[in-house]
């Protein structure tokens, strides 16, 4: 009697267990039914990442040219309008007529090397900037009050001088000519850029930052590029009518 027990009840176990492995068990069609979703929400996340990413470097980038903005201001009032030069307005601080000193950027190698208020985060992803600051940036030429120190024609020198500020580029992100993986970016931009060896480097997405005159930024498309970029009459680089 109790033998017989005995076999049943190792009978039902051994059951319940195969029943147990039957309902574990995934027929190779499920399991890759399982994996190719797991790739395809892996994929969404990455893209989600990759996009906030790309949105906070647009915001980085645009709080980095309101501050040259407002240094640029700052420098004028000192000069009594005047604008920065097209070439020494990014060196270090050591040079006169420098913005180093309205951002507190110091003269440190440490500062020189490192990323800083002139460094698109985007830009210098795409291509590392060696320039002092990790600088990115560029002045628009039309806009700077003189070139090494010699006012040209084209140039409005000073700020009174914009007649559409909200209209005239002051800030960009920079064209660059590339050796490697380094964007050696020009301390100027113009209309010239469009075919020459430094090209517009249009890090976000195609698009690119810019400040003002006024003091407002605006991420501009690649559609709009392609028609203020190559026209040095259109307001965006002379603030003229």
């Amino acid at each position: 009697m109790h033998s017989s027990r005995a076999i049943a009840d190792v009978m039902k176990s051994s059951r319940q267990k195969e029943s147990a492995t039957r309902v574990r068990a995934f027929t190779l069609l499920e399991l890759l039914t399982v994996l190719g979703l797991v790739a395809v929400l892996s994929l969404l996340v990455l893209n989600s990442v990759r996009t906030m990413s790309q949105s906070a470097q647009g915001v980085s980038c645009a709080n980095n040219l309101r501050q040259l903005h407002s240094a640029t201001m700052a420098f004028a009032s000192d000069q009594d309008g005047v604008l920065p030069d097209s070439k020494s307005w990014q060196a270090d601080a050591a040079y006169p007529g420098s913005l180093a000193p309205y951002l507190d950027l110091s003269n440190s190698l440490s500062a020189q090397t490192s990323p800083s208020v002139m460094t698109c985060p985007a830009s210098h992803q795409q291509l590392r900037s060696p320039r002092v600051y990790c600088r990115t940036y560029s002045i628009n030429i039309y806009a700077a009050g003189s070139v090494s120190g010699v006012v040209k024609p084209y140039q409005r020198g000073r700020l009174q001088r914009s007649e559409f500020p909200a209209a005239q580029a002051l800030y960009l992100d920079g064209p660059a000519s590339t050796s490697g993986k380094l964007g050696y970016y020009q301390t100027s931009a113009s209309p010239s850029n469009i075919g020459g060896v430094a090209p517009f480097i249009r890090p976000h997405r195609g698009s690119m930052n810019v400040v003002f005159f006024d003091g407002h930024v605006e991420m501009l498309s690649k559609e709009q590029l392609e028609t203020v970029l190559p026209d040095a009459t259109q307001r965006f680089w002379m603030g003229e009518k």
